[in-house]
């Protein structure tokens, strides 16, 4: 990628930080503490009573022993099929032929992915359940079952609200960067004059018609969006280990979950609707990043240059459902998230720099070797010009003769000058050269050749124009390569 952002750069939850906070460590004492006083209470039972904890038979032995003896190949595949998929079908983690020359050392990371940690864990804990069982007696495994499966569910819902809390990061991240990207300083001027142009310089009317605020970024919309999500996850994840806990059987907690996602899609279900679409182009535009607060674009459906079927203004601001447009009429135009799926975005303010392309009409009763030259002088003064991309498409040529004889102009301006002056510095040389060749200009939109009827004398006065045509000096006309146009400025 060309430019490396702050969501490109955020790197993964480390290890050692998942059990850095102080509800984590708490968590773990906590284990610390009751799983040892329940195994000392239910040996003080089995001691009291004269009970066995161990089952006796050689057979339960020997299934549990066999459980826990599959623990290692148990790691072992998983790791590898971790690795396998990262390697194969997540493409942004395969390694080029270039990391494979400039890897020659082995390290831990070959032999070791900690993103497989979490599922060795959980299968490691029901392969020790399930030895548990086996080996222990009845009034002791089920306790220890008890214990193990709370552990699991802990387990899964940790990893569960890990995975909400790393797809909340990547989307603080993002809006992070585009936050960086507002503080530039070609996205505020756009957003200077967006703030300018929208205001009424009336304090109470400006509270009532104009937004506060000017730089909203499409990912700060979608984090609105998605906390919905994120606070619905986490209270879910919290009930089904508070279900588990206070021992409410299977039965009534599927029922509990079916019934909550059962009302809550009923109540919910239009709003939804209405609010995928509108998520989904959120995170497009957070993504892609197609255009900025402040940005000039034109909206259509086929991509034509043509202004009849388009919007075309600032982008004013953008909410949870619709991207505010600001056209040259100063109208605000509300176009909602889900439009954007199907029109076609053209943005103006991205342009490197801007096409001059210009029609100059000539009347039809100028000498031919006239016309002739001053196009030869246009093309000239293109080419020679250091305020023009020379590497650049060019263009002056006659095109048609309908209405005159037309000359198309096209150029290109050196980047950071301004396509207004150069344009009127062209205009100027080469209606100076028309005027000492006595070329006459000529609208092209009026349906008049400008012809008047054949003069018998017209041969020898077309003859003496050619000849002055050639006298006429236009050298110094051409542009001089000392005479540089400001740069950066529009």
């Amino acid at each position: 990628m060309p430019r490396v952002t702050k969501f490109a750069r955020a790197q993964s939850v480390r290890f050692k930080d998942m059990f850095a906070t102080p509800t984590n460590i708490a968590l773990m004492l906590g284990f610390a503490v009751s799983v040892p006083i329940s195994v000392g209470l239910n040996y003080t039972r089995a001691y009291t009573l004269n009970e066995t904890i161990f089952k006796t038979d050689i057979d339960s032995r020997t299934e549990a022993l066999s459980r826990l003896a599959a623990i290692p190949v148990v790691c072992a595949s998983i790791n590898w099929f971790v690795q396998h998929l990262r390697k194969t079908v997540f493409f942004w983690e395969r390694r080029t032929d270039e990391d494979r020359f400039l890897h020659i050392h082995t390290t831990r990371h070959d032999w070791w992915d900690w993103k497989s940690v979490g599922l060795m864990t959980m299968a490691s804990l029901f392969l020790i359940r399930n030895a548990c069982c086996h080996m222990l007696e009845d009034h002791v495994s089920q306790q220890v079952h008890f214990c193990f499966t709370g552990g699991m569910v802990l387990l899964a819902v940790y990893g569960y609200f890990m995975v909400l809390d790393k797809i909340d990061g990547n989307v603080q991240n993002m809006i992070m960067d585009q936050e960086i990207i507002n503080q530039s300083k070609c996205v505020q001027k756009m957003q200077d004059i967006v703030t300018k142009i929208s205001r009424t310089q009336k304090k109470d009317r400006d509270i009532v018609y104009s937004f506060a605020h000017t730089h909203t970024v499409p990912a700060k919309v979608l984090h609105y969006i998605w906390s919905i999500y994120y606070l619905v996850g986490k209270i879910l994840g919290a009930l089904m280990v508070m279900a588990y806990f206070a021992q409410i059987d299977a039965d009534t907690i599927n029922r509990f979950v079916l019934g909550s996602l059962l009302l809550s899609g009923a109540a919910s279900g239009g709003f939804m609707l209405e609010l995928g679409p509108s998520t989904i182009s959120l995170l497009r535009m957070s993504l892609y990043k197609p255009f900025y607060v402040g940005d000039l674009v034109t909206l259509n459906h086929t991509g034509a240059s043509g202004m009849s079927n388009a919007l075309v203004g600032f982008v004013e601001n953008i909410t949870m459902m619709y991207v505010v447009i600001r056209n040259f009429e100063m109208k605000q135009v509300w176009v909602s998230h889900k439009a954007f799926n199907e029109l076609i975005i053209q943005n103006w303010t991205r342009r490197p720099t801007k096409t001059v392309l210009l029609n100059i009409g000539i009347s039809t009763r100028s000498p031919l070797q006239k016309v002739q030259r001053l196009q030869e002088f246009g093309k000239r003064w293109i080419k020679e010009s250091p305020d023009i991309q020379q590497d650049n498409y060019q263009k002056c040529h006659i095109t048609s003769t309908s209405n005159g004889y037309n000359i198309e102009i096209i150029f290109f301006p050196m980047v950071g000058v301004s396509h207004r002056q150069i344009r009127q510095k062209f205009l100027i040389a080469i209606m100076e050269a028309a005027q000492r060749l006595n070329v006459p200009f000529v609208p092209l939109q009026i349906m008049q050749n400008f012809c008047e009827d054949v003069d018998p004398a017209g041969g020898e006065v077309m003859s003496e124009a050619t000849a002055v045509a050639k006298e006429v000096g236009l050298d110094d006309l051409m542009p001089d390569p000392n005479d540089l146009l400001e740069r950066g400025k529009e």
